[in-house]
C-alpha cells in the first residue's frame, strides 16, 4: 500500500477521525482536537486550557460534535468554536456512539447515556468495568471491556464468552454486513463472529488490535500495534508496515485509529502523525525508489512507454527500465548496464521497435542482443560539428535518423550505416546555418508533421521547418522564445510560449493561438504532449488541456511539477516524470468532473493568530468579520478539499478595496496573505475559471469591515466638529476683543500723544507704562464699565507733571496698605517720582503721580553730550562695517569663509560683532556674508562676462540649487531669469 503521510507539528498520537457535513476532517489526538482541511492542520484547543486533553473518541451531531476525553464527554460546537463539559457524572470516556437523540458513552465506570436534548445521562447497566469499544447490533448493545465482551439488552447484561482462558481487553467491534459477521478485536487477537461462533484470525494472531475499518470494496483494515494488515474481499491477508527507506509507507507500527470516508479514502491515525491512501484516484503516484528498490535520486526529464509494455524514465541521474515489478538502472558507474553519460535528454522508440537515447555524450541504442546500449557520436565532414551533445533524435519514412545537436546543428544518417559502424561515423547529411539557413546551431527538439517534414526547435532562435526530400529549410517567424513543441494525429504542430500555446498547419502557417496565464511569471512552460488531439501543456504543477474544440480545462497535478510528459495511446495514459517521482493520469479522465468544488474558508490568521470570529460565529462560517484597525495583517487559508478524489480546478481570486487584478490561487496550500491593509471595507472573492482561464462563476466570498482608529471614528470626526466650530466662534470672539483692544490702544495713544503735545522733557515710555498700569488696576477693580476721569498738569516751579486719574466707583484710601495695591507705586518711586490718594467729596477718589522732568535749558546741555557721545560711536561703527565688508570680499570665492573666519581676521568677539552689525544692517553676520556674495553675483550677472556657473563660484557658492534659491530669495527672480533681463 502507498501512504501519503502528513505530520501535527508536536506529534501527537492521533486516537480518533470524524468528517463534518462540509468535508473538513477533525482529528482528536492526544493533546486535543485538530482539523485537517488537505493542507494544513489547524488545533482547535487553546494550551493549557480543559480543552488540552486527550480525546479517545468522536461523534457528531448537527453543529456539535461530542468528544470523549480524559475530562468525560465534552462538547464542540462547529460553528462558534466553544468548549463544554456535557455532563459532570461521567469521568473518562474512551469510546461514543450516536443512537437517534442519544449519545452512548463507554466510561472507565459503565455504560452512560446521554439525550442531546435534555442535556441530561443516566447510567444504564451493572457493566462497572472501563469500556473501550461499543457496537449496536439490532436492539442489543455489544459492550468491549477491559475484561471481556458484554450484551446489553433491556436492562440486562450477559457475557459473551470470546473462548480463551481469561476474559481479554476489547479495543474494537466492527459489523460486516456483507460476511454477516462481527469482527472482534482483542488485545492478542482477532476474531470473526458469525453463526457458527467465534473463530480466531491465526494471521493476526499475537497483536494488539487497536482498531478496525471496512471500505466500500469490501476490504478489512485492522490497525496493531504491529502496522496495518487488510483483509481483502477473497480473504487474503496483507501487511502495511513503516519503513525508513521508503517515503511512501506507513508512518508508524503503532496505528490507533482507522476511517474510511466518504470518497473511500483510508486514514490511519498512528503513534506519528496520519497516513492515508486515496480509495480511488485519477492519479496513479510512484517514486524511483519504489520501481527500483534503490535511494539514488533522479530527476525524470524524460519519459517513454514502448510498445513491449516497458516504461523508460531517465533524466539526471541515467535511464531507468520497469516493467511488472523489474527494472535496471542504466547509468555511468553500472559496469553491468553501463551509460556513456547520465543526463538523459530524450527517449525515442522508431518504427522497428528499437529503443533511442539521447544524452550529453551520444546517441545511445539498446542492443536487444546484449541487453545493453551501444553509443554512437556522429560527425559532420569537416569533423567539427558531431552529436557529442545529443538531444533529440527521430527516424523517418527512408529509415534515417535525424539527430538534434548542441551546438552542432541537425546530423541526418542512415540507421543501419550507423549500427554498423560501431561507435563513429560521417552524417550523410549535414543541416546547418550556413548551407541551410538554420537559424542557429544549438537544436534542441524535433518533430514529424503530417507531410513528413522534420520542425525543429532552436534554443532561443527560433523554429525552423526542413523539407525530409531536399533539406530545404523555413524560418517560422516569431518563435524565438518557444519552449517545447509536440505534435498532434492529424499531424499539426503545437508549440508553447511562456505565455501562450499555438497551433501550426504543417505548411507552417498559425491555426490558432490560446493565452496561457503563468501565473505572473513565477512558473514557466515545462512540457506539452498532445493526446487524442488535445494539447496538454504544464505549467509548474497546472495542467491546462486545450480540446480541439477550442475549449479549455485547468487541473492541478499533485505531489510533483512535471519536467517531462509522454502520452501512450495503448494505454490511454499520460505519464508525468519529476523529481525523483513519476505520475500517471488516465486520459479518459471526463473532464465534467471537475466541478466547481465547494471551497470555503477553514482558517483565517489575524496578525498571524487564529480570529475566532464574532457573534458567537467562527469566521470559517461567517460571511463577513469586522477587525479593529490594527488589526490588519490577514491571512485567509482556503481549502477545496484535495481528498475528495477529484482533479482539482484552478481559482482566481481578488480583494475588492485592495486589488484591481485577479490573481491566480496557487494549488500548493491555497492561503491569501496581505499586510498592513489601511482601514475600510473589503470583500475577498474566489471565483472559478471558464473554458478560457477567465474568472466566471463565484464560489466563495468574505466582508471584511477594518475599523479606523479612535481618532478617525465617527464619533471622534463629531467631537473634531465641534472642537472645529468652537475654534472658529473663539476666533471670531477673539477677533472682536483684539479689534476693541486696537481701539482703545489708539485712544489711549492719541490721549497720550495730546498730553505730551502740552508737556514737553518727560519720558513718553515711561509715562505710557503709569498710565496704562494704572489704567488696567482701575478696570480690574471696578470693571470694564468703570467711568475713568484724567487730567495732567506741568507744575514748572517744581520742575513735576501730575497726573491725576479718578473714578466714582474707586475706593481708596491714602493707608500705605491701599498704596501697596498699586504694583506700580514702586516703579513710580524709583523714577523719582510721587503717588498719592485723595478722596472726592461726593464718592470715589483721585490717583495722583507727580513724575519729574527735565527743564529746557538742561536738557540742551545734556542734548549736546549725548550727540557728541553718538557721533563718535556712529564712526567707530561704520569703520567696522568697512572692514568687515573689506574682508568678505577678500575672501568672495572662498566657500568655506564663514563667520568664525572673520572674527579671526578682525580681531572681534562674535557677540559684539552680532550686536553691531544687526544695528547697522539688520542681519546677522551669516546674512550679511551670504547679502555681499548675492549682491557681486548680480553685479557680475549684469556685466554679462560670466555664466550663472562661472558666477555662482566666484561668489563663493558650489551647490547650484541652493545658490538660485538664495538668488530667488534676494532678487525675486532665478540667477538665469535676472541675466536674461540685462541683456
Amino acid at each position: 500500500m502507498q501512504f501519503t503521510n502528513t505530520y501535527i507539528s508536536s506529534s501527537p498520537q492521533i486516537l480518533a477521525f470524524q468528517r463534518d457535513s462540509t468535508g473538513i476532517i477533525w482529528i482528536g489526538t492526544s493533546e486535543g482536537l485538530y482539523s485537517y482541511d488537505g493542507y494544513r492542520y489547524i488545533r482547535q484547543y487553546e494550551p493549557r486550557h480543559f480543552s488540552n486533553v486527550r480525546i479517545h473518541s468522536l461523534c457528531t451531531k448537527g453543529d456539535t460534535m461530542y468528544l470523549g476525553t480524559d475530562n468525560g464527554l465534552m462538547t464542540y460546537n462547529l460553528k462558534n468554536g466553544d468548549y463544554s463539559i456535557a455532563d459532570n457524572k461521567m469521568k473518562v470516556v474512551r469510546c461514543l456512539l450516536a443512537d437517534g437523540a442519544d449519545i452512548v458513552a463507554g466510561t472507565v465506570n459503565g455504560i452512560y447515556i446521554y439525550n442531546t436534548t435534555s442535556g441530561k445521562s443516566q447510567k444504564k447497566g451493572n457493566v462497572n468495568n472501563a469500556i473501550y469499544s461499543l457496537l449496536k447490533q439490532g436492539n442489543s448493545l455489544l459492550v468491549g471491556t477491559i475484561s471481556g465482551l458484554y450484551e446489553y439488552n433491556n436492562g440486562k447484561t450477559k457475557e459473551i464468552s470470546i473462548g480463551e482462558s481469561k476474559r481479554p481487553l476489547v479495543n474494537s467491534m466492527l459489523a460486516d454486513r456483507i460476511r454477516k459477521c462481527l469482527w472482534i478485536g482483542t488485545e492478542g487477537n482477532l476474531y470473526r463472529m458469525d453463526n457458527n461462533g467465534m473463530t480466531r484470525i491465526e494471521e493476526l494472531s499475537g497483536n494488539s488490535i487497536k482498531s478496525i475499518a471496512m471500505n466500500g470494496m469490501n476490504t478489512i483494515y485492522i490497525g496493531t500495534d504491529n502496522g496495518l494488515y487488510t483483509i481483502d474481499a477473497n480473504g487474503n491477508t496483507t501487511t502495511a508496515r513503516h519503513s525508513s527507506t521508503n517515503p511512501r509507507s506507513i508512518a508508524n507500527n503503532i496505528v490507533w485509529a482507522l476511517y474510511v470516508d466518504k470518497w473511500q479514502n483510508l486514514w490511519a491515525g498512528t503513534d506519528n502523525g496520519i497516513s492515508m491512501t486515496k480509495g480511488k484516484s485519477y492519479f496513479s503516484y510512484c517514486t524511483t525508489d519504489e520501481m527500483t528498490g534503490r535511494n539514488d535520486g533522479n530527476c525524470l526529464q524524460a519519459i517513454l512507454r514502448d510498445s513491449r509494455g516497458r516504461l523508460w524514465a531517465g533524466g539526471s541521474n541515467g535511464l531507468i527500465s520497469y516493467k511488472e515489478g523489474e527494472s535496471i538502472w542504466y547509468n555511468q558507474s553500472d559496469y553491468n548496464n553501463y551509460l556513456t553519460h547520465n543526463r538523459i535528454r530524450r527517449l525515442y522508440e522508431d518504427k522497428d521497435g528499437d529503443i533511442w537515447a539521447t544524452t550529453d555524450h551520444g546517441v545511445n541504442h539498446l542492443n536487444n542482443s546484449t541487453g545493453c546500449f551501444d553509443n554512437y557520436i556522429v560527425y559532420d565532414n569537416s569533423g567539427k560539428y558531431s552529436t557529442t551533445w545529443a538531444y533529440d533524435i527521430l527516424c523517418d519514412k527512408n529509415n534515417r535518423l535525424w539527430i538534434a545537436s548542441y551546438m552542432g546543428g541537425i546530423l541526418v544518417i542512415d540507421k543501419s550505416r550507423l549500427i554498423k559502424s560501431g561507435g563513429k561515423c560521417i552524417a550523410d547529411y549535414h543541416i546547418n546555418v550556413s548551407e541551410h539557413g538554420l537559424p542557429d546551431i544549438h537544436v534542441g527538439q524535433l518533430a514529424f508533421d503530417r507531410n513528413g517534414n522534420i520542425w525543429a526547435m532552436m534554443y532561443e532562435k527560433g523554429v525552423a521547418i526542413i523539407d525530409a526530400h531536399n533539406f530545404h529549410t523555413t524560418i517560422i517567424k516569431n518563435t524565438t522564445q518557444s519552449k517545447c513543441m509536440s505534435a498532434d494525429k492529424e499531424g499539426n504542430i503545437w508549440i508553447a510560449f511562456d505565455d501562450m500555446v499555438v497551433k501550426y498547419a504543417p505548411n507552417g502557417k498559425k491555426l490558432k493561438e490560446y493565452a496561457i496565464d503563468n501565473n505572473d511569471g513565477t512558473e514557466l512552460v515545462r512540457s506539452i504532449c498532445t493526446v487524442n488531439g488535445d494539447a496538454w501543456v504544464f505549467i509548474g504543477n497546472n495542467c491546462r488541456i486545450i480540446t480541439q474544440s477550442g475549449k479549455c480545462h485547468d487541473i492541478i497535478i499533485p505531489q510533483l511539477t512535471p519536467y517531462s510528459t509522454f502520452y501512450c495511446e495503448e494505454n490511454n495514459t499520460v505519464y508525468l516524470g519529476g523529481n525523483d517521482c513519476m505520475l500517471k493520469m488516465n486520459a479518459k479522465t471526463n473532464i465534467n468532473v471537475m466541478q466547481e468544488h465547494n471551497i470555503f474558508l477553514s482558517e483565517l490568521l489575524v496578525n498571524g493568530k487564529p480570529h475566532k470570529g464574532e457573534k458567537d460565529l467562527r469566521a470559517t462560517h461567517a460571511h463577513k468579520v469586522t477587525l479593529e484597525h490594527n488589526e490588519n495583517n490577514i491571512t485567509f487559508e482556503l481549502t477545496d478539499l484535495p481528498y475528495n478524489n477529484i482533479p482539482l480546478q484552478r481559482y482566481a481570486y481578488r480583494l475588492e478595496g485592495s486589488d484591481d487584478q485577479w490573481r491566480l490561487i496557487g494549488g500548493s496550500n491555497m492561503k491569501l496573505t496581505y499586510n498592513g491593509l489601511p482601514y475600510g471595507g473589503y470583500r475577498l472573492i474566489v471565483k472559478s475559471l471558464d473554458d478560457n482561464g477567465n474568472p466566471a462563476s463565484e464560489v466563495y466570498s468574505l466582508g471584511i469591515t477594518i475599523l479606523p482608529p479612535w481618532y478617525l471614528s465617527i464619533w471622534a470626526k463629531i467631537v473634531y466638529a465641534i472642537l472645529f466650530v468652537s475654534l472658529i466662534l473663539w476666533a471670531m470672539n477673539f477677533h472682536l476683543v483684539r479689534q476693541r483692544l486696537k481701539m482703545e490702544k489708539k485712544q489711549k495713544e492719541s490721549a497720550i500723544q495730546q498730553l505730551l503735545s502740552l508737556i514737553v522733557n518727560i519720558d513718553s515710555v515711561k509715562l505710557d507704562y503709569i498710565y496704562s498700569s494704572l489704567l488696567q488696576y482701575i478696570y480690574n477693580k471696578v470693571g470694564n464699565n468703570a467711568a475713568v476721569e484724567f487730567a495732567i498738569e506741568q507744575i514748572e516751579d517744581m520742575h513735576i507733571v501730575r497726573i491725576k486719574i479718578g473714578c466714582n466707583n474707586l475706593y481708596l484710601s491714602p493707608d500705605p496698605q491701599d498704596l501697596q495695591q498699586l504694583y506700580v507705586a514702586n516703579y513710580i518711586k524709583d523714577y523719582g517720582g510721587n503717588i498719592s490718594i485723595a478722596s472726592r467729596d461726593d464718592s470715589g477718589c483721585d490717583i495722583i503721580v507727580d513724575l519729574p522732568y527735565i527743564p529746557d535749558n538742561a536738557k540742551e546741555e545734556v542734548d549736546d553730550e549725548e550727540s557728541e557721545v553718538k557721533q563718535v560711536m556712529k564712526d567707530s561703527d561704520e569703520k567696522l562695517l568697512n572692514e568687515v565688508t573689506k574682508a568678505i570680499e577678500v575672501h568672495l570665492a572662498d566657500s568655506d569663509f564663514n563667520v568664525g573666519r572673520m572674527q579671526e581676521e578682525l580681531g572681534i568677539g562674535g557677540k559684539l560683532l552680532s550686536r553691531k552689525l544687526k544695528k547697522m544692517t539688520d542681519k546677522t553676520p551669516v546674512e550679511y556674508i551670504r547679502h555681499v556674495r548675492l549682491q557681486k553675483a548680480a553685479f557680475m550677472l549684469k556685466e554679462g562676462k560670466f555664466t550663472v556657473s562661472e558666477v555662482m563660484y566666484k561668489v563663493g557658492f558650489n551647490k547650484p540649487g541652493y545658490f538660485s534659491k538664495c538668488f530667488h530669495d534676494t532678487f525675486g527672480m532665478t540667477p538665469s531669469e535676472f541675466q536674461k533681463k540685462q541683456r
